[in-house]
């Protein structure tokens, strides 16, 4: 038989609602951080096309447009 710490039977499921709620936190910041770094890689990629095609527009004088 195992023996259960001198808890109040809420103290205990207050301390595993807390973890878990710990954990559900620590989840969503790393999901938004992998999303705004994916984002932001994104955005750099699409700003060197477009910086490329202006130079390139510069170039052959507006022909892109």
């Amino acid at each position: 038989m195992r023996t259960v710490p001198a808890l109040p039977r809420g103290g205990r499921q207050a301390e595993i609602t807390d973890a878990l709620v710990e954990l559900l936190v620590a989840l969503i910041h790393k999901i938004n951080a992998r999303g705004e770094r994916r984002v932001e890689k994104q955005l750099a990629a699409e700003f060197k096309k477009v910086r490329g095609k202006e130079g390139i527009d510069l170039l052959c004088g507006g022909c892109l447009s």
